[in-house]
């Protein structure tokens, strides 16, 4: 029974933490994470209690970081020295934007220095990934823990401004974590399409189902029509109707 116990508890932690490709289909975002990282979603909360005291928070205490911070996705590395962060965001300025590359330098900072400050244009790269368009910015900064890198991804796709970001507990950044950024920024699939939803219906069984219906309620109510209009018409006694004309006044 104990050995039947500690491979259960096994193959949990490794469903917890082989990660690789994630999907999140309510903010259209596909991206691919390492193997060996532990990570948190919006509806995984409360099943990583681990992680979370590890962090330092409660249940409530995280969920409520994740609304204050827009925070869909949180990632650990095993060391605790890295960190993946995406957030999505929808305002004003997301919803009229149709393309980063068309922002002037002025609009771009104003854009980035919500998430990180940026002094000019020159610290920011244009990244370009199929047909998506992100702005990349490296900073280094220092809190109570000590100092640590960041690499950030920020773009609009949808109508929303996601940003990914990546963080190293170090004063300056590595070429080793810079690489490990761009190749995962590099499998980031976020979709410009806006996820479409029918109201009163759950599913396509469901809307096979509706349909149906109406085409049936549709026969019937031809049906039910020519029954009438049948039993209007006046037939003599050979079956053949009988065509009533008005007289002549």
């Amino acid at each position: 029974m104990k050995r039947c116990f500690l491979l259960v508890l096994a193959l949990c932690l490794l469903f917890s933490v082989n990660v690789g490709a994630l999907s999140l289909d309510e903010y259209n975002l596909k991206i691919t994470l390492p193997e060996d990282y532990s990570v948190l979603t919006e509806e995984g909360i409360s099943q990583e209690t681990d992680l979370i005291e590890q962090l330092g928070h409660s249940v409530t205490s995280m969920r409520q970081y994740f609304k204050d911070n827009s925070l869909i996705l949180f990632a650990l590395s095993p060391d605790s020295t890295r960190q993946v962060q995406i957030t999505c965001r929808e305002t004003e300025f997301s919803k009229r934007l149709t393309d980063l590359a068309l922002l002037d330098d002025d609009e771009v900072l104003n854009l980035v220095n919500h998430f990180v400050k940026v002094k000019t244009a020159a610290d920011l790269t244009l990244v370009i990934q199929n047909d998506m368009k992100m702005y990349e910015v490296v900073s280094t900064d220092k809190d109570s823990g000590g100092s640590f890198t960041t690499v950030q991804y920020i773009t609009v796709r949808g109508g929303k401004l996601y940003t990914v970001s990546f963080f190293e507990s170090s004063a300056t950044p590595t070429a080793d974590f810079k690489e490990f950024a761009n190749q995962t920024a590099s499998t980031l699939i976020i979709s410009s399409k806006s996820k479409v939803t029918l109201s009163g219906t759950k599913n396509v069984t469901e809307m096979i189902i509706v349909g149906v219906l109406f085409v049936l309620a549709a026969i019937l109510a031809i049906t039910v029509i020519i029954s009438l209009t049948r039993d209007l018409i006046h037939r003599d006694e050979n079956g053949k109707p009988i065509i009533i004309r008005r007289r002549k006044k």
